[in-house]
């Protein structure tokens, strides 16, 4: 745990031009989720990561997945966006192709040029308008569909990358699959229509008033308390990330 935590605590943690806000929670002593912030020659690149299973094993395979994904990144920041997740999950096919386990992931990229997104199997993300405060899954064209799994030998489909278009203020809410998976004490689950709602909560002025409000909404539907960024959320059964971002600083 000592050692995934320090690994994870290297790189850059500032999105030029953006706030961000991170909630992570392992379910055990380390994660099986991970998210990655990498500044390149005029883009920063985050993404957010859900390696299957749980516990040490899954929490090795994030090791290794994070140096692959930070190094592709980086070394290719002048390729397209998908191009660049399909040289990831080749290189994650020749690292752990048969270990069993694999990942999913969403990607985004910001540049001068706008945001690039690519999702490999991953939970779709939530776009917040600043203006209204209207929520909405970003979700591929009519007739597309996300990638796949990162990580399995012989999935080795195109990734193909959405442009979005965002205006200051506005938001991007990326999270693992556990935040709509989560039962409370009635056995009633805290589901996606749920977490809209509380993404479309509030005022949230900033990345850290919007990660706040999730947080509480989901910790106060649970039986925990409200009010303290996620301190109070009860035990869970799965790794918890969720990451804020706001355009604009």
């Amino acid at each position: 745990a000592n050692l995934q935590k320090s690994f994870f605590s290297t790189g850059e943690t500032a999105v030029p031009g953006w706030q961000i806000a991170v909630f992570t929670r392992p379910a055990s002593s380390v994660s099986g989720d991970f998210f990655d912030i990498c500044a390149a020659e005029k883009s920063t690149a985050v993404s957010l990561f859900d390696v299957s299973g749980h516990g040490i094993a899954s929490g090795l395979i994030t090791m290794i997945a994070k140096r692959t994904v930070f190094r592709m990144l980086k070394s290719h920041s002048r390729l397209k966006l998908g191009e660049i997740v399909e040289k990831i999950n080749a290189s994650l096919i020749e690292d752990i192709g048969t270990s069993g386990f694999y990942l999913t992931g969403v990607f985004l990229r910001m540049s001068p040029q706008g945001v690039e997104y690519v999702n490999a199997g991953h939970t779709e993300i939530i776009h917040r308008s600043g203006k209204s405060g209207a929520v909405k899954l970003v979700l591929a064209p009519a007739g597309e569909h996300k990638g796949n799994f990162l990580g399995i030998d012989g999935m080795t489909s195109p990734y193909r990358a959405i442009s979005l278009r965002l205006s200051d203020g506005d938001f991007l809410v990326l999270y693992t699959d556990c935040i709509i998976e989560s039962k409370n004490d009635k056995g009633m689950t805290f589901e996606l229509d749920d977490l809209l709602a509380a993404a479309s909560q509030g005022a949230a002025e900033s990345a850290e008033d919007l990660l706040n409000t999730i947080l509480s909404r989901f910790s106060s539907f649970l039986g925990g308390e409200t009010g303290d960024r996620g301190a109070s959320i009860p035990q869970l059964k799965d790794d918890l990330s969720v990451i804020v971002l706001r355009k604009g600083s």
